[in-house]
């Protein structure tokens, strides 16, 4: 958080075009750090049937950056003037909040802390609350899935087991497709696409609307997303994702091919709004699984791996956007972007398995042995509770 700080501050008053391309980068490196650590952090001090709406609120959290972003872009500031209160914004609060938390009880399990993991899951569950089984559920789960050897050539070693590579492939899946959904582009370009569409409404005020919506739709995804599961909220929005984009495709079709479309010149906004409001709901779900899906033992090391997936293909997206633009056109690209949301259902749909109310060590023994030895410990009275 202070690098990160830092960076903002010196982006804001540097002279040369050269070090304000390393800062950023540095800047960037630090912010996947954070990112992956936040996500891991959330997901290990969470309970079960509320992880989904506290992982949720960190999506918020971007959501609401990102409408920051659009709001001050829209006053008469300089970049750096927006880069500065960005940095102050988004790392003082945060960087105070953690002096007053420990570290996560899975994590110090891992590394054989096991009366500062007990004193921390106290901590987060309350003093009232009998946290010694959850704490026996995590001791069991680490030392019969893992050599308690956490180094990395250790690590790496897990990652070719079966069960886990699946998970692993699945994820990185996940992540490189969701950004080739259109959602990547729409909020890097949203000015320039409004512009594009001769929308009678401001471009910079359609922006912000596309924000809002962003933040309200995540808020009620929180609602829900801990009672319908992980793949009816990413199957069903993503089915509406790319009837939106499939729309805005036909739009742009017609406006290329010289067709009159001043009558529905609300169209270009109305299928944005509708959705980013829904890819809310793919992007929270997709947000909770790269933190579940993974074992304890293993999760700060293969969330890395992720990371690396998910940062390559977002500078591709946002990088080839305009190219994709110059070669097929716009309604080309929202075509192709629809087509890849049909796909992401179709990977969901077969490949995922539902992790709703399971504990972290419960949907690592599902992916390790099947919902029906889950079932089973479950009737035997093992540390399983919760199966949905």
């Amino acid at each position: 958080m202070p690098f990160s700080l830092v960076m903002c501050l010196a982006l804001s008053f540097t002279p040369k075009v050269w070090l304000l391309l390393l800062l950023r980068t540095a800047q960037g490196l630090t912010q996947g750090v954070i990112g992956a650590a936040s996500s891991n952090y959330i997901a290990e001090v969470s309970e079960s049937h509320l992880r989904g709406r506290l992982m949720g609120f960190t999506v918020v959290g971007w959501k609401s950056g990102i409408l920051l972003v659009y709001i001050i872009g829209s006053l008469d500031m300089s970049w750096r003037h927006i880069i500065l209160v960005c940095g102050c914004v988004t790392a003082i609060p945060p960087f105070i909040g953690l002096f007053f938390l420990p570290n996560s009880p899975r994590w110090l399990v891992t590394r054989g802390r096991l009366e500062e993991a007990r004193k921390a899951l106290v901590f987060f569950r309350g003093p009232r609350y009998d946290s010694q089984p959850e704490f026996d559920d995590i001791v069991h789960q680490f030392n019969e899935t893992t050599s308690n050897n956490t180094s990395f050539v250790s690590q790496l070693r897990q990652t070719r087991e079966q069960s886990v590579l699946r998970r692993l492939l699945f994820l990185i899946f996940l992540l490189v497709l969701v950004q080739f959904t259109g959602m990547v582009s729409i909020l890097t370009y949203v000015v320039p696409i409004f512009q594009a569409s001769n929308s009678r409404i401001n471009s910079y005020t359609s922006a912000i609307f596309v924000g809002s919506i962003q933040v309200a739709g995540t808020i009620v995804c929180l609602l829900v997303v801990d009672r319908l599961g992980r793949k009816y909220t990413i199957i069903v929005p993503s089915v509406i994702c790319s009837m939106s984009m499939m729309t805005l495709g036909v739009y742009f079709y017609l406006l290329n091919q010289g067709v009159d479309v001043s009558n529905i010149g609300w169209l270009p906004l109305a299928a944005i709004m509708i959705f980013t409001a829904l890819f809310s709901a793919v992007d929270l779900s997709v947000s909770l699984l790269r933190a579940e899906l993974l074992p304890n033992s293993l999760r700060a090391f293969a969330t890395s791996i992720l990371y690396i997936f998910l940062y390559a293909s977002l500078f591709v997206v946002i990088q080839t956007f305009p190219l994709m633009v110059k070669t097929f056109g716009e309604d080309g690209v929202f075509w192709i972007y629809s087509v890849c949301s049909l796909l992401l259902v179709l990977g969901v749909a077969i490949f995922l398995q539902e992790t709703r109310g399971l504990s972290l060590e419960e949907i690592d023994n599902l992916f390790r042995h099947g919902r029906k030895h889950l079932m089973q410990q479950n009737d035997l009275n093992l540390p399983s509770q919760n199966i949905p």
